[in-house]
């Protein structure tokens, strides 16, 4: 029988403490099988209640939250309009020491609000899970990821990065990738094994969690 796919073997689980869940699209089919603290950015509480699951707390200006679902939880009402939803939960678990977290609903819904959550999401040390892939953001310094051969995998600078990487199908070579120029998008894993050297900057790593086709052919 062939093992299900899970999250767990993209990333390491034990290295996260709590999970952000925004308004977005949640992938409810991964987010139900991690067992860690949920902090619920306002409306994202609507949909988390709707499956059965309820968050440890939500924060926000809480406009979007059904107020009869709110009175049953605990939740702290921050009015601050330069700041969203998803910045008062990042400050929220970076003070009570549940950092770095995983990020649900990220994507979905309108695309303004889509990039802001990205821009925000890319300055962290968090993980992003969605249906398909896994995005992770990862500063200076040499990363090793331990991934199934073949799996495919983005790169992008966020908003620039200086990059060198081995294992991959078509490796980057002390190249800068930057967000609105040269990137390295449906990469491949050579080997099971990588290194992403990052000299500079931030890079925004996408994993495919299930094959998808390349060139007419599913691997």
């Amino acid at each position: 029988m062939t093992k299900k796919t899970t999250i767990s073997d993209f990333i390491d689980l034990s290295k996260f403490k709590s999970i952000i869940c925004l308004d977005g699209d949640i992938a409810f089919e991964h987010l139900k099988n991690i067992n860690l603290p949920i902090i619920s950015a306002d409306g994202a509480t609507n949909k988390l209640v709707e499956q059965g699951i309820l968050p440890d707390i939500v924060i926000g200006d809480l406009d979007s939250v059904n107020k009869e679902t709110l009175k049953n939880l605990k939740h702290i009402r921050i009015k601050d309009q330069d700041h969203s939803d998803y910045q008062k939960a990042l400050k929220y678990v970076a003070e009570n020491n549940i950092s770095p977290s995983m990020v649900f609903g990220i994507n979905g819904g309108y695309i303004d609000h889509i990039m802001n959550n990205i821009s925000i999401f890319s300055n962290t040390d968090d993980v992003f899970v969605d249906h398909k892939t896994v995005v992770q953001s990862l500063g200076f310094g040499i990363h090793r990821l331990n991934i199934q051969k073949d799996t495919k995998i983005s790169i992008f600078g966020m908003p620039s990065c200086h990059l060198t990487t081995n294992g991959l199908k078509w490796d980057v070579t002390d190249r800068t990738l930057n967000f609105a120029g040269f990137n390295s998008p449906l990469n491949r894993m050579q080997d099971s094994n990588i290194t992403l050297h990052i000299s500079t900057g931030r890079a925004l790593v996408v994993i495919y969690i299930y094959p998808i086709s390349d060139c007419g052919l599913i691997v």
